[in-house]
């Protein structure tokens, strides 16, 4: 919110749980959590359990110099589980590569998961207890209402979220 109040952030991506209510904001991503790990993964049997959720090794989001932590985190923390993250993405995209070839876990958004599932050796999994839904939201300073480039780039970005699924209607 401080760097769209500078003006320094034209438009942010951010987890509904980071909104800033003093600037408009639009949904562009909603989705249920799953898991994902290698489809050679020896320590998932057809079902992933709790204590084996806990007890694998975990790959995490986090972005920019802050290292801020994904939306899966907040999700995770608000169940207050301890998850233990070994390897970081700067990107939920990069979470399929980053579990194929190895015994570690990822929590990510269905729709991603679904995609990156056609492409690289993972298998799809449910989470073992219920999650809160995954909620991206974009977010503009209010001074910039009306600013027609900007305008047309929030229209095309929810544009794209509604024709692939990611919103609803």
């Amino acid at each position: 919110g401080e760097r769209l109040d500078r003006g320094d952030i034209d438009l942010a991506f951010v987890g509904d749980a980071f909104v800033d209510a003093s600037h408009p904001q639009a949904l562009v991503i909603e989705d249920a959590y799953v898991c994902i790990v290698w489809k050679g993964n020896r320590h998932v049997a057809k079902r992933l359990t709790h204590s084996t959720y806990l007890k694998l090794g975990h790959v995490g989001t986090r972005y920019g110099p802050q290292s801020i932590p994904g939306a899966e985190q907040h999700a995770i923390d608000a169940l207050h589980l301890n998850r233990r993250v070994e390897v970081v993405a700067t990107s939920p995209a990069m979470l399929a590569a980053l579990v194929t070839g190895t015994d570690r876990i990822a929590t990510i958004g269905a729709k991603l998961a679904a995609r990156q599932a056609q492409e690289m050796p993972i298998r799809i999994l449910q989470p073992p207890w219920q999650m809160p839904a995954l909620r991206i939201m974009m977010q503009w300073n209010l001074r910039r209402e009306g600013d027609g480039a900007l305008d047309w780039l929030r229209r095309s970005v929810h544009d794209v979220a509604k024709s692939t699924g990611c919103v609803p209607g």
